[in-house]
C-alpha cells in the first residue's frame, strides 16, 4: 500500500514555467469565428454565477485566446466588461438585474489586428431570485434533570433572509408538540417580518405536559420555515429546516466518541440508495457513541446544516454507563434535503453534553450509481478533466486512505459528469477492467465524492487509477467543460479520528503532458530520510479520433531521469504506458540512485515513441505518520507559459523597489502569495518555514532570478536579492526567509521573482518544525502565480471572478478545519475585492459578502474568512460544510489573485488552494487540435510497476 505523509521540513509547491517571447507575425492568419455552444437556459437568479462557453477556434494555435465581452442591453448597450480567456468559457458573476449580450471572437497572438469577428451574440437575462431565509444558529440542546420541573426550559435560535429585500409573513412551526416556538420581543411566529441580512432571535420553549421528567428520557423533532403563499407569495428557493432535541438526564462526562465497527470515526457513509425510492425501505446506517469516561454520560443531538438524516427515536433516552456504548440508527428524509439537490449530500450529527463535551460526524447521503464500461474515443477538440491519481485503501490500523473529488457547477443548468475509472496498469478502453458512472450537478451546486472508487465505481480495497471527468450537457450531449470545477484530493483520517491529513492531487485537461519532442520536468524535489517518493504516470489524451477514425491510439513509451541539483544525472528508467492509463514507480529516488535524501533534484519525463500525453505526479510519503504531498509536472521547455506571457498585454508594471535591475520585455514575474517563517499570528502552535528553489533549463548561460520580500502592505524587506543559477542546475533554500533574507524574526509577507529566462522555474512550499509537545503539521504546497495568470481578476480583459469549493466552519476550535483567505494585488495598483461566501444547495443567495480595499502590492489576510465576513458571531456560527467561495475584483485598475488555506485544528495540516475561474486552470494550454502522430514503437526495456 502507499501511504501519504510528510516529513520534518521539506521543500514541496507547484512549478511555475515562465514565458517566451511572443511569435512573430510572419505567415499570420485569421482563426475562425467562434461559435457559443451553450448559455443559460434560463432567467439567472441575481447574485448567482453563470457560465458561457463555445467552440473552439479552428486556425487558432495555442499562442492564441479569446476575448469576450459582456455589454448590457436593457437601455441601450454598454460595455460591462471584458475578459482574456486562454480556454473556450468563461463565467460571470451576476450582480445586477438586467439583460446581457455576450459575445466572442479569436485573437491570434501573432498578431492581434488579426483578430476573428466577433460570434453572433446571446442574450442572457439576470432577474430577481427567489427568496432565500436560513437558520444561522439552530436550536442547542436542552437539558432537564430527572425529577426537574420542565416548565421555563428553552433554547434559542436564529433565521436570516439572504435576500436584498423584505420578506413579509413567513412562519415558523415545530413537530412532535414537545416545544414551543416564542418571540423574545412579543410578535408573531406566523406572520414575520425578516428585513435584508438581519438575523432574528427566536425562543424555543419545553412543553411541560409533552415531556414527562419522572425518568431518563428524550424527544426530538423538527423546525421548519415557510415562505407566504397567496398575494404575498414570495416562494424561498430552498426549505429551511432545523434539528431540536430534549433530553431529561444532565450527566456530565468527558467529551463522546463515534465509532464504527470499533474504530474511532469523525465520518460515516449511507451506502447507495436510488434516488426515487421511498426512505422507509432504506436499511438504516447503524452507529456507535462511546463513553470513555469513569462515570454515566448523557447527550443532546443536534443535525445541521442540512435535516434530511435523522437519528432514531429515543436513541439518547438513557444514559451510557461509564466505558459503555450505545448504538445509534441513522436514517434519511430525503424531502428535507434542499430542492433539487445533488447526491452524494452532506450534514453532521452532533451529540452534546449539559457542560459542552461533544463529538460531531460527518454522515454522505450516497446514490445508487449505474456503472457501465462504455467509453467513446473523443475528438481531438473535445476537453475533458482529468484526476490523475485516485486511491481507496486502508492503512495499518485500520485507518482508512481514499480520493475525494469535489465537483463545482458554476452555471444555473445542471449537467451530467460522466466518470470513467482507469484502473493501474489496466488499458482505458478496456471494457472488462474500466467502469463509468454518471453523476449529475445540480445548477450553482456543488458534488463531493468522498471514496469514489468504493462507493461510486465499487471497487475492492486497495485500489488506484485515474479518472477522467467529462462534464456533459444532459439536453444535446455537448461537452460543458467550462462549467466545472475540479479538485481532488487525498485524505488520511489520524488513527484516533483526532483530525486527518489532506494531500492535494493535481486536475489536469486532458492532453496535458510529456509528448513527443516535449519533455516534462518536475523540480524542487528534497526528501530527507524515512520518507518515500513514487512516480504516478498518467496517460490523459486517450487518443483521438476524426470522423470515426482512430488517429492517434494514445499509447506512450516514456523514460524518466532523475538528476541531481548541480545537474548531473543519477539515473533512468523506463515504462509503457496505455491510453488513460495510470502507473506507479515506486521509490523512484532510491530506485534512481538518489538515495534516501536528497534536496534540489529533478525528474525529466520524456516520451520517447507513441502519440500519448503523459503527466508525471510525484507523491513524497512518510510511513510512519501518514502525511504526504505531491508534486505536477510541468513543461520543460516552458512554452506553454511563454505561449500565455506572449498572448496577453502586459498590464504589470512592478515598483522600481521590487527589482534590483530595469525590467525588459523578457523577464518574467511571479507571486509567492504566502511566505511564512517562525511562530505566526494565530497559528502559534507551529514553527513555519518557507521553501524556494529556483532551476535553471539546460542551455549555454545561466539564469537570473531576482527575489523580493515584501510585507503584507507592499513594502520591500531589505534589497532584492539576485540568485545566479548556472545552466541545468537548481539552487534551494530550505528556509528562504532566514537564508537568503537573514531575518530571524516571525514573518509573514508575499515573495516575488523575476526570471530573465523562458525557462527558469519556481517551486515554494510551506512546512513546520514541531515545537514542544506538537508534532510536526503537514507541509504544504504554495502556488506560484505568474502575474499575467488567469487566476487574476480586475478590470481590462481579467473581469473574472475565481472560485474554490469545499470551505469548512466549525463552532468548536478544537475540531475540523480552520480556513484562511489571502488576497494579494499583483500589478501594482489598488483594487476592491467582493469576496463572497454561498452555502451547499444555495449558490444564488451568498450567506455573507464583503468589499475589501487592497493597495498596490498588498495582501489582505482574512483570518478566519468566516469571522471576517461576519459569521463567527453570536448570530451566526454554526457548524458549515462544502462552502465555496469566490472572489472578484469590482473596482479599481489592479489586479488581485486569492490563496484559500485549510489548517486542522487537532493535526495541524496545511492544504493551500488557489482560487480560479471555472473549469480551472490548465497548466499547459495543450493543443487538442494537432495531436502529435504516433512514432513507431521503439524497443525499450520496462520494468513492472507497482504500487508498494
Amino acid at each position: 500500500m502507499r501511504r501519504r505523509a510528510v516529513p520534518l521540513v521539506l521543500v514541496l509547491g507547484i512549478a511555475a514555467i515562465a514565458p517566451a517571447s511572443p511569435a512573430a507575425a510572419q505567415g499570420c492568419t485569421t482563426p475562425a469565428v467562434p461559435s457559443i455552444l451553450y448559455s443559460p437556459p434560463l432567467a439567472v437568479g441575481a447574485g448567482a454565477t453563470y457560465t458561457v462557453g463555445w467552440s473552439e477556434s479552428p486556425g487558432l494555435t495555442e499562442q492564441g485566446y479569446y476575448e469576450v465581452e459582456r455589454n448590457n442591453v436593457t437601455n441601450g448597450s454598454t460595455l460591462v466588461d471584458r475578459q482574456l480567456v486562454d480556454g473556450s468559457a468563461a463565467s460571470f458573476l451576476s450582480t445586477s438585474e438586467g439583460n446581457f449580450q455576450i459575445r466572442v471572437r479569436a485573437v491570434p497572438s501573432c498578431d492581434p489586428s488579426k483578430a476573428s469577428a466577433f460570434s453572433t451574440p446571446i442574450t442572457v437575462s439576470v432577474a430577481r431570485g427567489l427568496a432565500s431565509v436560513v437558520f444561522t444558529v439552530p436550536p442547542a440542546p436542552i437539558f432537564v434533570a430527572i425529577g426537574e420541573s420542565a416548565a421555563g426550559k428553552k433554547t434559542s435560535f436564529r433565521i436570516e433572509n439572504l435576500t436584498t429585500r423584505d420578506l413579509n409573513d413567513v412562519s415558523l412551526a415545530s413537530t412532535g408538540g414537545y416545544v414551543t416556538i416564542r418571540d423574545p420581543l412579543g410578535g408573531s411566529t406566523t406572520e414575520i417580518h425578516l428585513p435584508p441580512h438581519t438575523p432574528k432571535l427566536f425562543e424555543l420553549e419545553v412543553v411541560p405536559s409533552q415531556v414527562p421528567t419522572g425518568s431518563a428520557a428524550a424527544f426530538q423533532g423538527f423546525l421548519v420555515a415557510t415562505a407566504p403563499a397567496g398575494e404575498n407569495a414570495d416562494p424561498f428557493n430552498i426549505t429551511p429546516y432545523s434539528f431540536y432535541s430534549v433530553k431529561v438526564g444532565v450527566a456530565d462526562s468527558v467529551s463522546p466518541e463515534f465509532r464504527i465497527n470499533g474504530i474511532p470515526t469523525e465520518y460515516a457513509f449511507l451506502p447507495g440508495f436510488a434516488a426515487g425510492q421511498p426512505d422507509s425501505g432504506r436499511p438504516p446506517l447503524p452507529v456507535t457513541i462511546r463513553n470513555p469516561g469513569s462515570s454515566q454520560l448523557e447527550l443532546g443531538g443536534t443535525v445541521g446544516p442540512e435535516l434530511w438524516l435523522t437519528p432514531n427515536t429515543n436513541w439518547n433516552a438513557q444514559p451510557i454507563a461509564a466505558a459503555g456504548s450505545a448504538p445509534v440508527l441513522l436514517t434519511t428524509d430525503r424531502a428535507k434535503a434542499p430542492a433539487g439537490s445533488s447526491l452524494p449530500r452532506y450534514t453532521y450529527f452532533t451529540v452534546t453534553s449539559r457542560n459542552g463535551q461533544s463529538a460531531r460526524l460527518l454522515v454522505q447521503d450516497n446514490d445508487t450509481a449505474s456503472l457501465t464500461a462504455t467509453r467513446a474515443r473523443l475528438d481531438s477538440s473535445t476537453r475533458s478533466h482529468i484526476v490523475p491519481d485516485a486511491v481507496s485503501e486502508t492503512l495499518d490500523g485500520g485507518v482508512d486512505n481514499y480520493s475525494r473529488i469535489r465537483l463545482g457547477n458554476s452555471s444555473n443548468a445542471r449537467l451530467n459528469a460522466e466518470l470513467f475509472f482507469t484502473p493501474t496498469a489496466a488499458d482505458g478502453f478496456d471494457g472488462s477492467k474500466i467502469k463509468r458512472a454518471v453523476v449529475v450537478v445540480p445548477a450553482n451546486d456543488e458534488v463531493t465524492l468522498s471514496d469514489p472508487l468504493r462507493l461510486v465505481f465499487g471497487a475492492s480495497r486497495p485500489a488506484s487509477g485515474q479518472i477522467e471527468i467529462r462534464p456533459v450537457d444532459p439536453p444535446s450531449g455537448a461537452s460543458r467543460y467550462g462549467s466545472l470545477t475540479v479538485t481532488s484530493t487525498v485524505f488520511t483520517p489520524t488513527s484516533s479520528a483526532n483530525g486527518g491529513y489532506v494531500l492535494r492531487v493535481p486536475v489536469v485537461s486532458r492532453g496535458e503532458g510529456a509528448r513527443l519532442q516535449q519533455s516534462h520536468v518536475i523540480t524542487g524535489l528534497a526528501l530527507s530520510a524515512g520518507m518515500t517518493a513514487d512516480l504516478v504516470l498518467t496517460e490523459t489524451s486517450g487518443g483521438a479520433q476524426s470522423a470515426g477514425t482512430v488517429i492517434n491510439p494514445g499509447s506512450a513509451s516514456v523514460v524518466v531521469t532523475l538528476s541531481r541539483a548541480d545537474g548531473s544525472v543519477l539515473g533512468s528508467s523506463a515504462a509503457a504506458i496505455s491510453p488513460y492509463g495510470h502507473l506507479t514507480l515506486p521509490n523512484i529516488v532510491k530506485q534512481l540512485g538518489g538515495g534516501t535524501t536528497i534536496e534540489g533534484a529533478r525528474l525529466r519525463i520524456a516520451v520517447t515513441s507513441g502519440g500519448g500525453s503523459v503527466v508525471g505526479t510525484l507523491v513524497i510519503t512518510d510511513p510512519a505518520t501518514g502525511r504526504g504531498w505531491s508534486l505536477g509536472s510541468e513543461e520543460e521547455s516552458g512554452a506553454a507559459a511563454a505561449k500565455m506571457f506572449a498572448s496577453f498585454p502586459q498590464r504589470v508594471r512592478w515598483p522600481a523597489r521590487m527589482t534590483a535591475r530595469t525590467a525588459t520585455a523578457t523577464t518574467t514575474k511571479y507571486v509567492i502569495p504566502s511566505v511564512v517563517s517562525g511562530l505566526i499570528s494565530s497559528l502559534q502552535t507551529y514553527l513555519y518555514q518557507t521553501s524556494l528553489s529556483l532551476s535553471a533549463p539546460s542551455g549555454s548561460s545561466a539564469t537570473t532570478f531576482t527575489v523580493t520580500l515584501a510585507t503584507p502592505l507592499g513594502a520591500p524587506v531589505g534589497a532584492p536579492q539576485p540568485v545566479v543559477v548556472s545552466a541545468g542546475r537548481t539552487t534551494y533554500f530550505a528556509d528562504v526567509v532566514k537564508e537568503l533574507f537573514g531575518i530571524l524574526d516571525a514573518f509573514a509577507g508575499t515573495m516575488f521573482v523575476e526570471s530573465t529566462d523562458p525557462g527558469g522555474k519556481v517551486v515554494s512550499g510551506i512546512a513546520s518544525a514541531a515545537v514542544g509537545s506538537n508534532p510536526p503539521s503537514l507541509a504544504a504546497a504554495v502556488p506560484v502565480v505568474p502575474t499575467v495568470s488567469q487566476a487574476a481578476s480586475g478590470a481590462d480583459g481579467a473581469s473574472r471572478p475565481v472560485f474554490i469549493e469545499g470551505l469548512e466552519q466549525s463552532v468548536d476550535p478544537n475540531r475540523g478545519t480552520r480556513w484562511l483567505l489571502l488576497i494579494n494585488e499583483i500589478s501594482n495598483a489598488s483594487a476592491t475585492a467582493l469576496v463572497r461566501l454561498y452555502e451547499a444547495g444555495n449558490r444564488v443567495n451568498p450567506i455573507a459578502e464583503k468589499q475589501i480595499s487592497i493597495g498596490a502590492m498588498q495582501q489582505v489576510r482574512l483570518d478566519t474568512v468566516f469571522a471576517q465576513l461576519g459569521l463567527d458571531t453570536d448570530e451566526r456560527r454554526k457548524d458549515r460544510t462544502n462552502v465555496m467561495v469566490v472572489v472578484q475584483s469590482v473596482g479599481g485598475d489592479g489586479l488581485v489573485t486569492a490563496l484559500a488555506v485549510a489548517q486542522d485544528n487537532r493535526t495541524g495540516d496545511l492544504e493551500t488552494y488557489l482560487l480560479t475561474p471555472t473549469g480551472g486552470i490548465p497548466a499547459t494550454r495543450p493543443s487538442l487540435a494537432a495531436p502529435v502522430a504516433p512514432a513507431p514503437p521503439a524497443p525499450v526495456r520496462t520494468r513492472p510497476v507497482r504500487r508498494p
